[in-house]
């Protein structure tokens, strides 16, 4: 069982980006300076984590509004290694939905690393438009109404 909330502090929100360096930078071998940015530090940028009983991180993404008061963009989501395909994503996604459906947004949007596409299809997000490139990625913009 995890336990799943929004960083309170700049502390915890430090540790959503120590989640976000080993899998974005050490794994996949993004640039730093293409994982944090502005946006990190916007009013409106939530970060979620979840955490083990023990209170170590172990995933996290960043949720701001985006394009409109009813539309919000989920961002840099990332979960260690031995922590994925055991739901700790999905946990974070559903959380997500749920805190964004109580804060009044009616549809969420991710830009996805297309490797990770079917995890998003199961959980109701639907393709738009082609495919492009990011941090040199080849990622897909999806949508998913939650109203």
């Amino acid at each position: 069982m995890h336990v799943i909330r929004f960083a309170r502090t700049p502390e915890e929100r430090e540790l959503a980006f120590l989640v976000r360096r080993k899998v974005f930078m050490e794994e996949q071998r993004i640039l730093a300076a293409l994982d944090v940015d502005e946006l990190d530090y916007l009013e409106g940028t939530r970060h979620l984590l979840i955490l083990t009983q023990t209170g170590d991180v172990v995933g996290t993404l960043r949720f701001r509004p985006y394009d409109s008061e009813r539309i919000a963009k989920v961002e840099r989501l990332a979960v260690l290694a031995p922590y994925r395909k055991v739901g700790a994503g999905r946990e974070l996604m559903l959380y997500v939905e749920m805190a964004a459906r109580a804060a009044g947004f009616h549809i969420l949007c991710v830009a996805v690393q297309t490797y990770a596409r079917r995890f998003y299809e199961v959980l109701g997000y639907q393709a738009e438009g082609e495919t492009f490139q990011e941090a040199d990625v080849e990622h897909i913009f999806m949508k998913k109404t939650i109203k």
